[in-house]
């Protein structure tokens, strides 16, 4: 596994590290063959996969950890390794046998509150509210939040950590651009407008020329899905183009200018999807590098002997102002 080093545009000494990673579900390993591609047989067993996975996280160093899929009888086991190094953490899971987790340190911070974003009746609402009662059936997709409202020790302010896991299946960009409109509402409903910090981190399966990743960094959504080549489900699900009055900044882009090459890595599939995003009540200090193409160039695909997931581990540090 190749080493990646941070790279820093702020320095200040009171810096918290975050990661985000979509450890790859256990169960979703052994079901698509397209996982199986550059593996052999042994790294195909969790307790391999494990070594490398807390290996990879504990170099890091990190105060907060935010996972997606996360098999629900994985969690007590990462639960238990990292107790040791001083986490606490929490899970929730998504209607399939997965879910999101979120560990911070009990030396640097208190849990005030565990919640998650209730998409389901959020939608229902709305659609009801703007009378697109026909899109009922196509919003129930696959979709995972955990929320948690934490008070840093060093400087007593309060912070909201949000983790999510958008719906991956290509023919809903509508439904995943709606999916970010929902999450974004609920964060400025929690954060008073923005008047606390918020971190949100994810797999978001977008890439950031959708009209996801605008909505979410720049606050306006343009409704437009690249899909030229694909039998889309029409008619479209048309968000509010106004996501938000209170954007998100992306850790990565406004460190190296631009996100990722890839943050996944797939036998069909490199792109980026995976984000770290914060609000302005959140400096950004540094990002960990991104992957070295040419350490890539023999993988096919991941996971394989080297690397646990199909996804690469994206790490932020940022000061709670």
């Amino acid at each position: 596994m190749s080493t990646r080093k941070f790279e820093y545009i702020n320095i200040n000494n009171d810096k918290v590290r975050v990661i985000s990673y979509n450890i790859l579900s256990h169960i979703q390993l052994n079901i698509f063959k397209k996982h199986q591609i550059s593996c052999k047989k042994n790294c195909l067993l969790w307790e391999f996969r494990f070594n490398l996975l807390k290996k990879e996280i504990i170099n890091l160093k990190p105060d907060i950890i935010t996972l997606q899929e996360v098999d629900n009888n994985i969690f007590p086991i990462l639960l238990k390794y990292f107790s040791t190094f001083g986490f606490i953490g929490y899970f929730n899971k998504s209607s399939q046998s997965y879910g999101n987790c979120i560990m911070f340190k009990k030396d640097k911070f208190i849990l005030l509150k565990k919640s998650s974003i209730d998409y389901n009746k959020y939608s229902k609402l709305f659609l009801k509210k703007k009378k697109l009662n026909h899109f009922l059936d196509k919003i129930d997709r696959r979709f995972c939040s955990l929320v948690l409202k934490l008070k840093y020790k060093k400087n007593n302010k309060d912070i909201f950590v949000t983790t999510v896991h958008l719906d991956s299946n290509i023919y809903y960009e509508d439904i995943k651009n709606f999916q970010a409109y929902i999450v974004l509402k609920y964060i400025d409903k929690i954060s008073a407008n923005h008047t606390i910090p918020i971190i949100l981190t994810g797999d978001f399966n977008c890439l950031p020329i959708s009209s996801t990743y605008k909505g979410i960094t720049t606050g306006i959504s343009h409704n437009y899905f690249y899909m030229e080549d694909i039998d889309y489900p029409e008619p479209f699900l048309k968000t509010p183009k106004q996501f938000t009055k209170n954007k998100l900044f992306s850790c990565y882009k406004k460190v190296f200018k631009r996100e990722p090459t890839f943050t996944n890595y797939s036998y069909n599939f490199k792109e980026t999807t995976d984000y770290i995003f914060v609000n302005s009540k959140i400096k950004i200090l540094g990002a960990l590098k991104e992957i070295n193409k040419d350490n890539l160039s023999k993988f096919k695909s991941l996971p394989n002997n080297q690397y646990q997931s199909d996804h690469f581990i994206q790490a932020a540090d940022i000061y709670i102002k």
